[in-house]
Protein backbone atom coordinates (compact mmCIF):
# COMPACT_ATOMS: atom_id res chain seq x y z
CA UNK A 1 0.00 0.00 0.00
CA UNK A 2 1.45 3.55 -0.94
CA UNK A 3 1.68 6.15 1.64
CA UNK A 4 1.31 9.61 1.47
CA UNK A 5 4.15 12.09 1.85
CA UNK A 6 3.05 15.22 3.27
CA UNK A 7 3.81 17.91 1.66
CA UNK A 8 6.74 19.74 3.30
CA UNK A 9 6.54 23.04 1.01
CA UNK A 10 5.44 25.24 3.79
CA UNK A 11 7.68 23.59 6.19
CA UNK A 12 10.69 24.25 4.53
CA UNK A 13 9.51 28.27 3.82
CA UNK A 14 9.20 28.46 7.37
CA UNK A 15 12.67 26.95 8.62
CA UNK A 16 14.12 29.25 6.01
CA UNK A 17 12.58 32.43 7.05
CA UNK A 18 13.58 31.30 10.47
CA UNK A 19 17.20 30.81 9.48
CA UNK A 20 17.04 34.07 8.06
CA UNK A 21 16.31 35.83 11.25
CA UNK A 22 20.55 34.93 11.77
CA UNK A 23 21.79 36.32 8.69
CA UNK A 24 21.94 40.41 10.83
CA UNK A 25 23.66 38.30 13.21
CA UNK A 26 26.58 37.83 11.58
CA UNK A 27 26.50 41.26 9.98
CA UNK A 28 26.78 42.48 13.38
CA UNK A 29 29.73 40.20 13.59
CA UNK A 30 31.38 41.26 10.65
CA UNK A 31 30.47 45.05 10.33
CA UNK A 32 28.49 46.64 13.32
CA UNK A 33 31.42 45.63 15.74
CA UNK A 34 34.57 46.31 13.98
CA UNK A 35 33.10 50.20 12.89
CA UNK A 36 32.04 50.47 16.65
CA UNK A 37 35.71 49.80 17.56
CA UNK A 38 36.99 52.08 14.56
CA UNK A 39 34.90 54.73 16.26
CA UNK A 40 35.60 54.49 19.44
CA UNK A 41 39.30 54.57 18.60
CA UNK A 42 38.83 57.68 16.82
CA UNK A 43 37.11 59.23 19.97
CA UNK A 44 40.38 57.97 21.84
CA UNK A 45 42.75 59.35 19.14
CA UNK A 46 41.01 62.40 19.13
CA UNK A 47 43.53 63.35 22.54
CA UNK A 48 46.21 63.14 20.21
CA UNK A 49 45.39 66.30 18.44
CA UNK A 50 44.36 68.35 21.54
CA UNK A 51 47.89 70.10 21.40
CA UNK A 52 49.28 72.48 23.79
CA UNK A 53 46.14 74.77 24.06
CA UNK A 54 43.91 71.48 25.95
CA UNK A 55 44.34 70.36 29.75
CA UNK A 56 44.20 66.91 28.63
CA UNK A 57 41.18 64.41 27.17
CA UNK A 58 38.48 62.98 28.92
CA UNK A 59 36.47 60.36 27.16
CA UNK A 60 38.05 61.56 24.18
CA UNK A 61 36.77 65.21 24.45
CA UNK A 62 39.81 67.40 24.63
CA UNK A 63 39.13 69.76 27.62
CA UNK A 64 40.51 73.42 26.52
CA UNK A 65 42.37 75.85 28.55
CA UNK A 66 40.99 78.61 28.98
CA UNK A 67 39.81 80.88 26.34
CA UNK A 68 40.47 78.66 23.63
CA UNK A 69 37.65 76.50 22.01
CA UNK A 70 36.65 74.01 19.23
CA UNK A 71 36.95 70.18 19.23
CA UNK A 72 40.91 70.62 19.13
CA UNK A 73 40.70 73.82 21.26
CA UNK A 74 42.16 75.30 18.06
CA UNK A 75 40.20 78.49 18.33
CA UNK A 76 41.41 81.45 20.59
CA UNK A 77 38.96 83.78 21.68
CA UNK A 78 39.70 85.98 24.69
CA UNK A 79 36.75 88.82 25.41
CA UNK A 80 34.11 86.36 23.74
CA UNK A 81 32.92 83.01 22.68
CA UNK A 82 32.98 80.88 20.02
CA UNK A 83 30.03 79.65 18.33
CA UNK A 84 29.04 76.53 16.39
CA UNK A 85 30.90 77.69 13.22
CA UNK A 86 34.39 78.56 15.00
CA UNK A 87 33.51 82.16 15.11
CA UNK A 88 34.28 84.42 18.35
CA UNK A 89 31.04 86.10 19.54
CA UNK A 90 32.90 89.46 21.19
CA UNK A 91 31.80 90.66 24.14
CA UNK A 92 30.25 94.72 24.04
CA UNK A 93 33.37 97.05 23.23
CA UNK A 94 35.85 94.34 21.50
CA UNK A 95 36.48 92.97 17.83
CA UNK A 96 38.46 91.25 15.32
CA UNK A 97 38.94 87.91 14.82
CA UNK A 98 39.86 87.04 18.61
CA UNK A 99 38.10 89.84 20.33
CA UNK A 100 41.72 91.28 21.42
CA UNK A 101 40.77 94.77 19.93
CA UNK A 102 38.72 97.47 21.53
CA UNK A 103 36.32 98.92 19.13
CA UNK A 104 37.24 102.77 20.77
CA UNK A 105 40.91 102.00 20.00
CA UNK A 106 40.56 103.06 16.18
CA UNK A 107 38.93 106.53 17.89
CA UNK A 108 41.12 107.56 20.22
CA UNK A 109 43.51 110.24 19.99
CA UNK A 110 43.98 114.43 19.14
CA UNK A 111 42.33 115.86 16.02
CA UNK A 112 42.48 118.96 13.77
CA UNK A 113 38.90 119.74 13.78
CA UNK A 114 36.97 121.58 10.82
CA UNK A 115 33.91 122.16 11.78
CA UNK A 116 30.50 124.12 10.30
CA UNK A 117 28.73 124.72 13.39
CA UNK A 118 26.08 127.47 12.81
CA UNK A 119 27.23 127.13 8.96
CA UNK A 120 30.42 129.01 9.84
CA UNK A 121 33.15 127.32 9.22
CA UNK A 122 35.77 126.65 12.22
CA UNK A 123 38.90 125.20 12.79
CA UNK A 124 40.27 123.83 16.29
CA UNK A 125 41.83 120.86 18.08
CA UNK A 126 39.46 117.92 19.51
CA UNK A 127 40.35 115.06 21.30
CA UNK A 128 38.40 111.49 21.77
CA UNK A 129 39.29 109.79 25.00
CA UNK A 130 37.60 106.12 26.14
CA UNK A 131 34.92 106.60 29.00
CA UNK A 132 35.57 105.45 32.11
CA UNK A 133 33.87 102.22 33.46
CA UNK A 134 32.03 101.97 29.68
CA UNK A 135 34.45 100.26 26.68
CA UNK A 136 31.53 101.45 24.08
CA UNK A 137 31.44 104.90 25.48
CA UNK A 138 33.91 107.66 24.15
CA UNK A 139 34.26 111.04 25.51
CA UNK A 140 34.87 114.45 22.35
CA UNK A 141 36.04 117.47 24.27
CA UNK A 142 37.53 120.67 22.96
CA UNK A 143 39.90 123.29 24.61
CA UNK A 144 37.82 125.70 23.06
CA UNK A 145 34.50 123.89 23.33
CA UNK A 146 32.91 121.53 21.23
CA UNK A 147 31.14 123.11 18.23
CA UNK A 148 32.61 126.34 19.37
CA UNK A 149 29.52 126.03 22.05
CA UNK A 150 29.40 123.46 24.83
CA UNK A 151 31.97 123.50 26.96
CA UNK A 152 31.95 120.01 28.82
CA UNK A 153 32.57 117.02 27.23
CA UNK A 154 30.25 115.04 25.14
CA UNK A 155 29.59 111.53 25.44
CA UNK A 156 29.08 109.16 22.27
CA UNK A 157 28.20 105.21 22.25
CA UNK A 158 30.17 103.03 19.56
CA UNK A 159 28.87 100.81 17.15
CA UNK A 160 32.07 100.26 14.91
CA UNK A 161 32.84 102.32 12.69
CA UNK A 162 30.07 104.17 13.81
CA UNK A 163 29.49 106.12 17.05
CA UNK A 164 25.86 107.78 17.87
CA UNK A 165 25.92 110.59 19.79
CA UNK A 166 22.64 110.95 21.74
CA UNK A 167 20.83 113.55 22.34
CA UNK A 168 22.05 115.63 25.61
CA UNK A 169 22.53 118.94 27.49
CA UNK A 170 26.13 118.87 28.19
CA UNK A 171 26.52 122.52 30.36
CA UNK A 172 23.25 121.72 31.42
CA UNK A 173 19.63 122.38 30.83
CA UNK A 174 18.89 125.34 29.05
CA UNK A 175 22.37 125.78 27.61
CA UNK A 176 21.76 123.87 24.38
CA UNK A 177 21.88 120.42 23.31
CA UNK A 178 23.89 118.08 21.02
CA UNK A 179 22.62 115.06 19.00
CA UNK A 180 24.10 113.57 15.75
CA UNK A 181 26.74 110.31 14.33
CA UNK A 182 29.86 109.87 13.19
CA UNK A 183 31.81 107.02 11.45
CA UNK A 184 35.42 106.43 11.04
CA UNK A 185 36.15 106.49 7.38
CA UNK A 186 39.73 105.70 4.98
CA UNK A 187 42.41 104.18 6.92
CA UNK A 188 41.58 105.51 10.19
CA UNK A 189 42.50 107.99 10.59
CA UNK A 190 39.70 110.61 9.34
CA UNK A 191 36.19 110.81 11.36
CA UNK A 192 33.14 112.73 9.81
CA UNK A 193 30.30 113.76 12.06
CA UNK A 194 26.60 115.23 11.54
CA UNK A 195 25.09 116.84 14.21
CA UNK A 196 22.12 118.93 15.09
CA UNK A 197 22.82 121.83 17.76
CA UNK A 198 20.07 123.59 19.31
CA UNK A 199 20.98 127.32 20.89
CA UNK A 200 19.68 128.48 24.14
CA UNK A 201 16.22 130.17 22.20
CA UNK A 202 15.23 127.05 20.29
CA UNK A 203 17.65 127.28 17.18
CA UNK A 204 18.54 124.13 15.52
CA UNK A 205 21.38 124.28 13.74
CA UNK A 206 22.30 121.46 11.22
CA UNK A 207 26.33 121.22 11.64
CA UNK A 208 29.07 118.89 10.28
CA UNK A 209 32.88 118.29 10.99
CA UNK A 210 35.61 116.50 9.34
CA UNK A 211 38.54 115.83 11.80
CA UNK A 212 41.75 114.80 10.58
CA UNK A 213 43.72 112.96 13.40
CA UNK A 214 47.07 114.37 14.13
CA UNK A 215 48.49 112.29 17.77
CA UNK A 216 47.71 108.66 19.22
Amino acid sequence: QRRTIPDQTGYCAVMNNLSSLFVPMKFIRLFIIPIASLLLFVACDNCQDCGQNSDGCEDGICQCKSDYYGDFCQTYCVNGVSNSLGICECEAGYMDENCLTLEREDFLGEYNCFDTSASIPNNYTLSISGSEGDLTRMVLSADSGFALNFQNPVEATIDYPNFWIAEQTPDGEGEGSISGVGRIIGLGDTIRINYNCIYPGGVLYPCSATLLKTKL
